[in-house]
């Protein structure tokens, strides 16, 4: 007889274990193993995934283009459409789409009136120096 706990080899009329002293008689018993079954596995398509809609955020909607058309309008007044232009571009709670308008609008503003002083300052010196020159042409 084999100890179930070390695997020695005792006589058969032994209580113990030589080799490691483990109570023989009292030992458990291996239970039976359950028969394997085997199943034929079939190929079923998983179920479809449902996927649900994500919310739009008001904040990324995309704009149309009436809105397009009536920024535009609100643009072209002078004073409002400086005043529109700064709400909007640094306003916290505009939709993105609005906002880099705005940003984009407040830009060319800039550059023109940059633009404009510019020219404005050539054309006086312009000026300036063209009436300096023909001051001296009388016709008398």
């Amino acid at each position: 007889m084999n100890c179930p706990y070390c695997g020695t080899a005792n006589s058969n009329g032994t209580r113990f274990c030589v080799g490691c002293g483990a109570n023989i008689e009292g030992a458990p018993h291996e239970a039976p193993k359950p028969p394997v079954q085997t199943y034929q596995a079939s190929y079923a398509p998983p179920p479809p995934a449902y996927q649900s809609v994500p919310a739009i955020n008001p904040l990324t909607q995309p704009m149309r283009t009436g809105e397009f058309f009536w920024m535009m309008f609100v643009f072209a007044i002078p004073l409002v459409g400086f005043i529109c232009s700064l709400v909007w571009a640094f306003g916290g709670n505009v939709n993105l789409n609005r906002k880099n308008l705005s940003r984009a609008l407040l830009i060319w503003m800039l550059v023109s009136i940059i633009l404009t002083i510019v020219v404005s300052i050539i054309l006086a010196l312009l000026g300036a120096s063209l009436a300096d020159a023909f001051s001296s042409y009388t016709y008398y």
